[in-house]
Order: C-alpha cells, then sequence, then structure tokens
C-alpha cells in the first residue's frame, strides 16, 4: 500500500497545554500514550493527549540551562527519558521517577537519541558559533546500564551535530553536521555501537529537524528547515530523491503508510511529494506519532493538536 494509491483525510481536536505560550516546544511519544514535551526552562511535562493535562515530568538542576529540546524515550517499560540541554551533560531517568544518572559530555548537547532496545543512548554535540571559537561536532555513546561515561566517542567533521537517529535493530546510527559558513555540512552513517565509519556524504543544508531510517527501503530520509532528502545506503553519496518545500520546524514519519508529517500539516510521500495537508497549526514546532492512525503536534501558542488520520482507496 502506498500513499500514492490512497487519499489521506483528518479530523482533530485540540488543548491547551501552555496558557503563558510556549518557546519552541518539541515532543515525542510515550509507550502509555502520553507525550514527553520540552520547551524554554528547565523542565520536561508530560500531557495526555485527550484532556490536555499536564504533569511536571522532570527538571534540571542547574541555571545554566536556558531551555530543552530534542526529547527522547524509548519503547521499554519502563520508559527512560533524557533531552538535549545544551551545556556538556545531561540526564537520563525513568518515567515516574525523581532520581535521574547524569551523562557528562565532551562538549554541549544538541540532541540524543535512543537505541531500539533502550540499551544505549547517542548525544550529539556542539554548536553553531556566534564568534570566536572553534566548537566541534561529536558523539558520545553511552550505556544505559551504567552511564557514567561514554564508552564510545567519535570527532566529526564541523562544529554540531544537528540530529542522531539509530536504525531498526541498533546496528546503525545516522548523524548530520550541518553547513557552517563555507563550510559544508555531512551525513554520517556510522556502525553501532563502535561507531566505525560505513559512509559519509557532504551536504550543502543546515538545521536538519529529523532522520528516519528506512530499513524496508535501505533508506535514509533527512528533513531539513526548507527540503527532504533520501539517501540510499548503497549510493550514500548521491542524493535519489529531493523535495523543497516552506520553513519547516519539525516532522514525523508514519512507517506503515510511509509518509513524512511536517509541522506545516503538509504530508509527503517519498518520490512523489505533496499528497495531503492536514488542518494548520499555526506556530507548529514539533509533531509525533502517536499510536498508529494520529498525529499530534504542539505550538509555541500552547496549543497540543492531534489529528487522526484516515485513509481511503483511490481509483
Amino acid at each position: 500500500m502506498t500513499a500514492a494509491e490512497h487519499a489521506i483525510t483528518s479530523s482533530f481536536h485540540d488543548s491547551v497545554v501552555g496558557d503563558r505560550g510556549l518557546l519552541h516546544p518539541n515532543l515525542c511519544a510515550l509507550p502509555n500514550n502520553e507525550l514527553l514535551v520540552t520547551s524554554y526552562g528547565r523542565m520536561c511535562i508530560t500531557v495526555e493527549p485527550e484532556l490536555g493535562s499536564v504533569a511536571v515530568q522532570h527538571q534540571f538542576d542547574s541555571e545554566l540551562i536556558s531551555g530543552l529540546r530534542s526529547p527522547a524515550a524509548t519503547t521499554t517499560q519502563p520508559p527512560l527519558c533524557s533531552a538535549a540541554t545544551s551545556v556538556v551533560w545531561t540526564e537520563v531517568w525513568r518515567l515516574g521517577e525523581t532520581a535521574a544518572m547524569r551523562l557528562e559530555t565532551a562538549g554541549p548537547v544538541n540532541c540524543v537519541a535512543f537505541s531500539p532496545a533502550g540499551d544505549l543512548i547517542a548525544t550529539g554535540l556542539g554548536y553553531y558559533p556566534l564568534g570566536p571559537g572553534e566548537p566541534r561536532a561529536a558523539i558520545n555513546l553511552f550505556a544505559t546500564a551504567d552511564p557514567t561515561q561514554p564508552f564510545v566517542s567519535r570527532v566529526l567533521l564541523g562544529c554540531v551535530v544537528d540530529r542522531v537517529a539509530f536504525d531498526h535493530d541498533g546496528s546503525l546510527l545516522v548523524a548530520v553536521v550541518g553547513a557552517e559558513s563555507q563550510n559544508r555540512g555531512h551525513v554520517f552513517l556510522l556502525g553501532s555501537p563502535t561507531l566505525d565509519l560505513h559512509d559519509v556524504a557532504e551536504i550543502d543544508a543546515c538545521y536538519c529537524h529529523a532522520i528516519f531510517v528506512d530499513a524496508d527501503q535501505g533508506c535514509v530520509l533527512l528533513v531539513y528547515s526548507d527540503r527532504i532528502q533520501i539517501r540510499r545506503f548503497d549510493e550514500f553519496q548521491e542524493i535519489d530523491w529531493e523535495w523543497r518545500m516552506d520553513d519547516c520546524a519539525g516532522a514525523t514519519f508514519d512507517a506503515e503508510r510511509s509518509l513524512i508529517i511536517l509541522s506545516s500539516g503538509q504530508v509527503v510521500s517519498p518520490h512523489v511529494g505533496e499528497v495531503a495537508r492536514l488542518s494548520s497549526l499555526p506556530g507548529c514546532t514539533g509533531v509525533t506519532m502517536l499510536g498508529r492512525n494520529r498525529v499530534a503536534g504542539i505550538s509555541e501558542n500552547g496549543i497540543l493538536r492531534v489529528w487522526d488520520l484516515q485513509t481511503r482507496e483511490t481509483a
């Protein structure tokens, strides 16, 4: 079943989760069908999407942290959670527990990702410089059972790792380092847990918002602010398909339908283009799949929207 053979329609409902607004909120789905949300400040919150009820899930105890992003959680029970802090450490905690394990890193944490089994967490390090300085992009890989120090690290070309993502079985790790000034960016295909280099491709884009590894199709889908790119594992240095769009702040992947859903509401089928458009949520900066047929999005206005997707066959 492909998106080209089916029409996508949707309905939605909204909840207010931040009456004072949120600054560039991000979210990820939890196994209990709640959502883990990050925004300005030092708190991660959980949101029950049907009622919009909010609970403080975890607070980072440091005044150096002004905002959190890249929330991540395992599918294991109880889930492990983490987020990017933009300082030289982050934390991992079990959902619903107050105790946390600190991960000391070799640079500011810009993104995090758990392996599918939940036994590893990858931290993408670095920052885009605003003045003099030479930040270095790097990955620190930790075992969640004992994250006192990274058991393997790798320095990458560039200044900051925009995003990291594991494949379906945790044997591969994809890392994107954005272009900066006169320097081109790179997409790295690394082995896990060794971080040995399998392949690398140059890119001329920055601010990658999402990586999706499609094992069935043997490719990586990369979502930037203004474009989507597909690169195949067997021809990694070549762009297999590219699609340009308006400014995008976030994306999610519906693996069952093979659809990319953007924060703008555009629904994109790889190698086809836009096939549908969800009702727009102004100021939406984060979207995630919520089960099989629902998509959750959150806006800077403090609105949580849940779209229910319906698919019908076309002639």
